[in-house]
């Protein structure tokens, strides 16, 4: 249980993360390179996420 919930906390993180990018670039805070560098780096993470969430839930 208490590593689900490190997932869910962490998959949280990730959203938060991801539409924080997305506001700074709409507002012009990142430029462009910036805003591409950081969603790469947060959408390389997402496969990670999925394989430990696919494990928790095969687990009993």
């Amino acid at each position: 249980m208490r590593k689900r919930n490190t997932l869910l906390v962490l998959a949280l993180l990730w959203s938060v993360l991801f539409w924080a990018v997305i506001d700074a670039a709409r507002r012009g805070e990142l430029s462009t390179a910036a805003t591409i560098a950081l969603l790469l780096i947060l959408l390389g993470v997402t496969p990670i996420f999925w394989r430990l969430f696919r494990r928790m839930r095969e687990r009993p």
